[in-house]
C-alpha cells in the first residue's frame, strides 16, 4: 500500500515491529496486575473494617444489655403490698421492700441467690439447687463468671402495663415456686353463662401480686463454620430465666465474662473496694450507725463488668516480627490471639440503683 502525500511525496505504511508488541503487552498485563492487587486490597482492608467494627458493636452490645439488668436488681414496686401469707410491707425505706417480698416466697424457702437481687458465682456456674456455685468444667470458659440478677415485675402501677417475662421471653407466671399463687385467676362467665377461671395474665389484668423475675448469665461453648469453611470454636452468652425453659443463647463470640461487685463498708455508701464473688460471700454483715444491718450480698452498690471478644472469621492480616500482639484479658492475664484474629477487652461499671439508699424513709 503506498501513501500519496501533498507535494507530491511517497511513504510505505509500517506495523508494529515484535519487540514493541510485547512492550505494549507487559504494560498492559503490569497495569491489570496493579488494578486487581489494588481490589482484592482494598476488599480485604474493607472486610477487615467491617469485623473490627462488628467486634467492638459486640462487646457493647452485651454490656448495655447487662447494664440494663443490672440497673433493675432489687427491684419492687413501691406501690404494690405484698399478701399477708406471702411477705408483709417494711415500715419504712420502701428501697428495702424486694428483700422483704421476696423471704415469703415458697413458703419463706428461697434459695441464696434469689434473697438480695444480685448474686454470682467467680469461675462457676450456679448450681441446681440454686443455692451455691460449682467449678467450671472442662468445656467451659476458664475464668469466666455467672451472674444472677433478680426483681420483681411492675404490672401493679396499672392494667396492662409492665414486663413479665424472663430473659428466654417466657411468662414468669409459669414459675411453679416462687410465683405461684401470685399471678392470680379471674372468673368470668361465657356466652353460654357458664363461669370459666382464667389466669389473669391470659386476660390482659394485672396479677395479684409483683411477680419475681430471676435471670442468670453465663457462657457455653458453640462451633460454627466461617464464610472460608473453617470451624470456629468459641462461646456465647447465654440466659436462663426463671420460668422453666432452656437456657438460650444471646451474643456469640464472647470468650470471657467476669463481674467485680462493688461493696459499701461504711457510712458513706460509696463501693469501698471490687471483690469477686467468692469475696462478697466472704463478708460478713454490716451495721451503719443509723443502726440498719447489712448482709454481703445487700453491701454490693456497683457493678464492674468486664467481656473480652472475638472476631467472627480470620480476616486480620498476619502481623510481623514476633506475631500477633498480645491482649490482656479480664483477669489481668495476657492472652495471643490466633493467627488473623482480633481480641478486645470490654470493661464498665454500673451502679445497682435499687442498692444505693439514696431516699428518704417513707413509712407505709
Amino acid at each position: 500500500m503506498t501513501i500519496t502525500l501533498q507535494g507530491g511525496t511517497r511513504r510505505k505504511s509500517r506495523g508494529l515491529t515484535l519487540v514493541e508488541l510485547m512492550v505494549a503487552m507487559v504494560i498492559g498485563l503490569v497495569v491489570v496486575l496493579v488494578a486487581a492487587r489494588l481490589f482484592v486490597g482494598t476488599r480485604s482492608t474493607q472486610k477487615g473494617t467491617d469485623d473490627e467494627a462488628a467486634l467492638f458493636e459486640t462487646g457493647q452490645l452485651v454490656l448495655e444489655l447487662l447494664g440494663r439488668e443490672v440497673s433493675n436488681a432489687g427491684f419492687y414496686p413501691v406501690v404494690s403490698v405484698e399478701p399477708t401469707p406471702t411477705g408483709g410491707v417494711p415500715s419504712s425505706n420502701v428501697l428495702a421492700t424486694y428483700d422483704t417480698a421476696v423471704a415469703g416466697l415458697n413458703g419463706g424457702v428461697v434459695p441464696a441467690a434469689y434473697l438480695h437481687g444480685l448474686y454470682g458465682c467467680a469461675d462457676g456456674k450456679l448450681n441446681a439447687t440454686l443455692s451455691g456455685c460449682s467449678a467450671n468444667g472442662a468445656g467451659d470458659p476458664s475464668g469466666s463468671d455467672t451472674l444472677v440478677v433478680s426483681y420483681f415485675t411492675n404490672d401493679a402501677f396499672s392494667l396492662n402495663v409492665g414486663h413479665r417475662a424472663d430473659c428466654s421471653n417466657t411468662n414468669v407466671g409459669d414459675d411453679p415456686l416462687y410465683n405461684a399463687g401470685r399471678a392470680g385467676t379471674v372468673t368470668t362467665v361465657n356466652a353460654s353463662g357458664v363461669a370459666v377461671t382464667s389466669a389473669r395474665g391470659t386476660t390482659g389484668l394485672a396479677p395479684t401480686a409483683p411477680l419475681l423475675v430471676a435471670n442468670r448469665y453465663f457462657l457455653q461453648s458453640m462451633r460454627y463454620v466461617d464464610e472460608r469453611g473453617s470451624t470456629v470454636n468459641t462461646f456465647v452468652l447465654s440466659c436462663q430465666g426463671n420460668a422453666g425453659g432452656a437456657a438460650v443463647p444471646l451474643v456469640p463470640g464472647v470468650l470471657q465474662f467476669t463481674a467485680r461487685y462493688g461493696v459499701l463498708s461504711d457510712d458513706s455508701l460509696r463501693p469501698q473496694q471490687y471483690l469477686t464473688a467468692t469475696g462478697v460471700n466472704g463478708l460478713t454483715a454490716l451495721t451503719l450507725a443509723d443502726g440498719r444491718v447489712f448482709q454481703p450480698w445487700q453491701r454490693v452498690v456497683s457493678v464492674r463488668l468486664c467481656v473480652m471478644v472475638r472476631s467472627t472469621a480470620a480476616t486480620r492480616f498476619r502481623d510481623g516480627g514476633t506475631g500477633a500482639a498480645s491482649v490482656t484479658d479480664c483477669n489481668g492475664t495476657a492472652v495471643t490471639p490466633p493467627t488473623g484474629v482480633s481480641y478486645r477487652t470490654f470493661t464498665q461499671v454500673f451502679g445497682v440503683k435499687n442498692r444505693q439508699l439514696r431516699t428518704v424513709d417513707l413509712p407505709l
